[in-house]
């Protein structure tokens, strides 16, 4: 995939949109995630100061509400451990939730074939399942480059549930085993 097609890719993932009222429709689920669950695709760079602040704000006057309300979206990739959620919308909320104690992000999770299809139907080019994870994990793994390398230490995301027995493989599962909103 050419660099030109890789920005392609990535801004036509990041600006997916869903109705709430409509990711049961596309095999998703609404769920209230632990944070620490969420894998970000956004690197240090892309943070703003500005939107940060603006974000402070609304979950100092809303909390959780305001998370409920305007919702993550994330799409989940089964990588035979378990299930990775990656974070499509919502970085600066899910970044700054933390700073609020705010122990579960409220999040759209969406399988990765729905994810492809809305790409499919809201910018008119389809790409294959693998594009789309390929771009999903190669922006995790530069994410992560770019906040090791200002000195934040990295903990790591949690694949769920790690390699038991007991692994979440699919969208569907996540709503058995966390609460929805």
């Amino acid at each position: 995939m050419s660099n030109l097609e890789s920005n392609n890719i990535h801004n036509r993932i990041h600006k997916v949109a869903i109705d709430p009222a409509e990711v049961e429709h596309y095999g998703g689920v609404r769920v209230e995630l632990p944070r620490n669950y969420l894998q970000g695709t956004q690197d240090y760079g892309q943070y703003s100061d500005k939107k940060m602040r603006r974000i402070d704000k609304k979950l100092a006057e809303n909390g959780i509400d305001f998370l409920r309300h305007f919702p993550a979206i994330g799409c989940g990739l089964d990588n035979r451990a378990g299930l990775d959620v990656v974070l499509i919308d919502a970085h600066h909320r899910v970044r700054r939730a933390g700073n609020f104690n705010l122990p579960v992000i409220p999040t759209l999770v969406l399988p990765l074939d729905a994810v492809v299809d809305l790409v499919s139907t809201q910018f008119g080019y389809r790409y294959s399942l693998e594009e789309v994870r390929e771009c999903l994990y190669g922006e995790i793994a530069e994410a992560t480059d770019s906040f090791i390398k200002i000195g934040v230490e990295y903990k790591g995301n949690k694949c769920l549930f790690g390699s038991t027995v007991q692994g979440v493989h699919c969208v569907s599962e996540l709503a058995a085993r966390y609460g929805t909103f």
